[in-house]
């Protein structure tokens, strides 16, 4: 899991990134919306008036009269329905059913009926053939039915004329009546469905209108920005910059952006304890060797003619022999193989150095530089610009676990081996204070 101040580091080093991404989602989603074709939405409002008296004679009460309603509105989109009002007008069903929409007002005993299409003569055909059929279907199912009930009040009418005697439990004077009201029904039949002004057609969106797009598309864009710039940075986590180093909870003292001589002067004036002597520092290259460094300290003993005891430590088989300058006899080179870390060897080297100060550059596997760091108990790491920042971290921790002071971090960038200047004598106060403003 990153901490908080890997993700804040994550953040603002991405913030380009997440900006720009934002942007784009944003400009695209705006884009979209002002491209998509235009719908139009054809609406009418239907009252539902069903006639003062049933086929039965009798009024509908509230219960009926919702009912009523309830049995409309599923009329409306009906398979049936459907599908003689989408022949009509030559339109799918399923077409046709997912752009048509029916609400029920019980309040007011309203239905509203809406259908929406690319083309407003095409919305207004459709909403006129689905209200049109489905008022029709209405019309029949209740001609069908009063007609039957017509048809058996005359079967019973006709039987007691005819056979006497079957008028046993019939009642002619009620019979009579029935078929006038049956008659009457028939004859005034229409649509329960009656249309409430004139349908209207208006232009819609096919989308969220322009400022919410691209506010959702920005939104969108920077969340999506900043997901990746943390998925990236937990995964392929490196170290792009002074913020990343601090983000581990360690101390910089060179940044990318400095020159490799003042790096090497951190070094050198780091090593000096509250006596004013420099007291044996361990110099640890982190993924590889980074010779630039190594020279660079012997540039500046050698031109401030300090006598310097370079130790350097590299992997198996990498060692070469000892070394003297000629240029400056004072300063001298010892190389060691890793497994030499284990045995009195080192310490032996360590102890040569009878004068002077000695500096050991480990460049190999964790576990001599842990020993040889130990020993000296004084430690700063270099690390390239972009190296995988879990090596930085785990390596920081193990050497904080066998109780070696780590003084800080220096943070070679990827310009800083052509960043070469010639030393300057004394103690470089004046370019270390500077610094000391910067990015240390």
């Amino acid at each position: 899991m990153l901490s908080e101040r890997q993700v804040g580091a994550a953040l603002r080093r991405g913030s380009v990134f997440i900006v720009g991404l934002a942007v784009v989602t944003g400009a695209a989603a705006a884009v979209t919306s002002a491209a998509l074709p235009a719908r139009f939405v054809a609406s009418q409002a239907l009252a539902v008036e069903p006639p003062l008296l049933s086929a039965s004679g009798a009024a509908l009460g509230e219960a009926g009269q919702t009912r009523l309603l309830s049995t409309n509105s599923k009329l409306l989109v009906s398979n049936s329905v459907l599908e003689e009002a989408g022949e009509s007008v030559g339109t799918a069903v399923e077409s046709l059913r997912d752009r048509l929409n029916v609400q029920t007002d019980t309040n007011s005993d309203l239905v509203h009926v809406s259908i929406t299409a690319g083309d407003p003569k095409r919305a207004a055909a459709e909403l006129r053939a689905v209200i049109v059929t489905a008022q029709e279907t209405e019309i029949a199912t209740e001609r069908a039915r009063i007609q039957s009930a017509l048809d058996g009040v005359d079967r019973e009418i006709e039987a007691s004329r005819t056979d006497p005697s079957s008028r046993a439990g019939v009642d002619l004077a009620a019979l009579e009546p029935a078929r006038a009201n049956l008659t009457a029904a028939l004859a005034s039949l229409a649509s329960s469905m009656h249309l409430v002004g004139t349908p209207t057609t208006e232009e819609t969106s096919n989308g969220p209108s322009l400022p919410v797009a691209t506010g959702t598309g920005v939104v969108v864009g920077g969340v999506l920005g900043a997901a990746l710039t943390l998925f990236r940075t937990r995964y392929r986590a490196r170290i792009l910059g002074v913020e990343d180093v601090r983000a581990l909870g360690l101390t910089v003292l060179a940044g990318p952006e400095d020159w490799v001589d003042q790096a090497a002067r951190r070094i050198s004036n780091i090593a000096y304890d509250d006596s004013g002597r420099r007291r044996p520092l361990v110099l640890v290259h982190v993924g590889g060797e980074i010779p630039d460094l190594d020279d660079a300290m012997l540039r500046l003993a050698g031109h401030e003619a300090q006598r310097l005891r370079l130790v350097e430590v590299r992997p198996a088989g990498h060692a070469s022999p000892s070394l003297r300058s000629d240029d400056h006899p004072e300063t001298s080179m010892v190389s060691l193989d890793e497994d030499a870390v284990f045995a009195p060897a080192y310490k032996r080297a360590l102890e040569g150095a009878t004068e002077g100060w000695v500096l050991v550059s480990v460049a190999a596997s964790d576990q001599a530089v842990l020993r040889a760091s130990s020993i000296v108990g004084r430690a700063v790491v270099a690390v390239r610009e972009g190296h995988e920042s879990e090596e930085l971290d785990r390596l920081g921790r193990a050497l904080a676990g066998s109780r070696v002071e780590l003084l800080g971090v220096l943070l070679i960038g990827k310009r800083s081996a052509n960043r070469v200047r010639a030393p300057q004598g004394g103690d470089g106060a004046a370019e270390t204070i500077g610094a000391a403003t910067g990015s240390v």
